[in-house]
């Protein structure tokens, strides 16, 4: 009796998580963004969900592109901003990975990508970057832009 219970709750917790699945596909099919903005510097969220800019958080965003168009490498930026106390989002000490996860994030030239990770059925709470393996959804132009479209693909050159 227990196993068939268990059964019973095992495929409603599929079935659940399938709903959850469908309902956020669609939402990103209207170009309905889900961001959270408390590990993403540089930007809030208004009271309609939308991505405006935080002007102090924008003006580290903007010195970390600079530095980097000047030639100072990933490590090199991340150095200077601890040498100055300037803490992450997260008020952590900063890491080269964490300044070439910003230099690479189109949201500062003000797109979106939505999907561009995602989590495998047989991976839970693990996402991975999504190469075709599931729809993603890309919008220009969805929010102000921190950084140019020139000086953003300008790094992305630099970068390859």
């Amino acid at each position: 009796m227990l196993t068939v219970l268990a059964s019973f709750a095992q495929e409603e917790s599929r079935s659940i998580s399938e709903n959850n699945k469908w309902s956020i596909q669609k939402k990103f099919q209207r170009g309905e963004a889900m961001i959270t903005t408390e590990r993403f510097m540089g930007y809030d969220k208004n009271k309609d969900g939308n991505l405006v800019i935080n002007i102090e958080e924008a003006k580290i965003v903007r010195r970390i592109f600079e530095l980097y168009l000047e030639g100072k490498g990933s490590f090199t930026i991340a150095k200077i901003l601890n040498s100055e106390g300037i803490p992450t989002i997260t008020g952590k000490m900063w890491q080269d990975s964490t300044i070439t996860g910003m230099l690479v994030n189109e949201k500062y030239k003000g797109d979106l990508w939505l999907k561009k990770y995602y989590t495998p059925e047989n991976m839970k709470n693990r996402t991975v970057k999504n190469n075709g393996a599931v729809d993603s959804y890309y919008i220009k132009d969805n929010h102000e832009a921190i950084v140019t479209e020139v000086e953003w693909d300008r790094v992305q050159e630099i970068m390859e």
